[in-house]
């Protein structure tokens, strides 16, 4: 069994876990959409320059704003477009918005601070109701500055930047059946740091080795 946390920007947290991720839909978007990764509840990484992207109608130009601070750009032909916005420090809650003439699309209660990445086999995946004196630790999840993110199990043959999944503020209900790992690693973490955590989980019982390594790095080039 392998398990890894590793700390890296919510882009790099989503858009190269390769074999479980979500295809991406080819259609040209009709309205403004974020990538699936960006959600109310979210974590970002401080310290980092902040990357967001979507999709909107092509050649639409868009504002995308967080906190005090904004960044201007046009969706390409295919209608998919990204900025990155200027690092912040820990703090929150914020309200992400991405704006054209017609449309704005906002996401609520976004925090600043750790984004860590729980990948991994069975030994990751592995639920916090499964461990020993599961309903005291259930009991005692209750952190509006820890955020959990489970990424679904879906086959994908290359890297992509979707990935299913939702952000939940961590309580009883939504850290029963997370990562246990992630949970204590995220609690422990956020106790010693004071800052927000974010957990992305993405782990599945039984995978390959092979299913977590580029093919590049596969093939030895």
């Amino acid at each position: 069994m392998r398990r890894c946390l590793k700390a890296v920007s919510l882009l790099g947290v989503l858009a190269f876990v390769s074999p479980l991720a979500v295809k991406a839909s080819s259609a040209k978007s009709k309205s403004i959409q974020l990538a699936a990764r960006f959600g109310d509840h979210m974590v970002l990484q401080r310290q980092m320059p902040i990357p967001v992207e979507g999709t909107a109608p092509s050649n639409t130009l868009l504002t995308v704003t967080l906190g005090d601070k904004s960044v201007g750009t046009k969706s390409g032909a295919s209608g998919a477009w990204k900025v990155k916005l200027p690092a912040f420090e820990a703090g929150g809650p914020y309200t992400l918005t991405v704006a054209s003439k017609s449309q704005t699309l906002s996401v609520q209660d976004v925090l600043v601070g750790e984004v860590w990445f729980a990948s991994g086999q069975s030994n990751m995946e592995w639920i916090l109701n499964q461990v020993k004196d599961a309903d005291k630790h259930i009991k005692n999840a209750t952190d509006t500055s820890l955020r959990l993110f489970t990424q679904k199990q879906t086959l994908a043959a290359s890297p992509i930047s979707q990935a299913d999944g939702a952000w939940a503020v961590c309580s009883p209900e939504a850290a029963k059946n997370f990562s246990a790992v992630g949970y204590f690693f995220g609690r422990d973490l956020q106790e010693k740091l004071k800052v927000p955590v974010g957990i992305v989980c993405a782990a599945w019982g039984g995978s390959a080795a092979e299913s977590w390594v580029t093919t590049k790095a596969l093939s030895g080039n």
